[in-house]
């Protein structure tokens, strides 16, 4: 069994037929809700760098990313406990050998959640580039 989760939902996906996720998503398959959040936190981001350019001091625009990020780090933590419930799910219909239909349900859940995961890193990859500008 492969441990790093990551590798492990790419492995299955392509064992099971599924396209993998890889780096670039689709828009239009994302939940609205992550979209929302995308888009406000690049306003934010956009924000953030025009007021650092105007001289606004660095501690103010420190506090304002780390308020920007906390709910993304947020959604990354909620994200980690989905994929292991998924995993968990997916280990128990396998031992009790679950009908395909079923099975393919949990895996489409899990690609869903891996295309919104790699929003999300992309998310905090800006705002680590962000704060370390700051």
């Amino acid at each position: 069994m492969l441990k790093q989760p990551l590798d492990r939902a790419e492995y299955l996906l392509k064992v099971e037929g599924l396209p993998g996720v890889g780096r670039h998503q689709d828009a239009t398959e994302m939940p609205a809700g992550v979209l929302e959040e995308v888009f406000a936190l690049n306003e934010e981001l956009d924000d953030i760098r025009a007021a650092r350019e105007a001289g606004v001091p660095g501690g103010e625009v420190r506090a304002r990313l780390e308020a920007a990020r906390r709910p993304v780090e947020e959604r990354a933590a909620r994200q980690e406990a989905q994929l292991e419930s998924l995993f968990q799910r997916w280990d128990k219909q396998i031992d009790e050998e679950a009908p395909p239909d079923v099975r393919r349900a949990t895996l489409d859940s899990l690609r869903s959640l891996l295309q919104e995961r790699s929003y999300v890193a992309n998310l905090i990859t800006a705002t680590n580039r962000e704060r370390d500008e700051a």
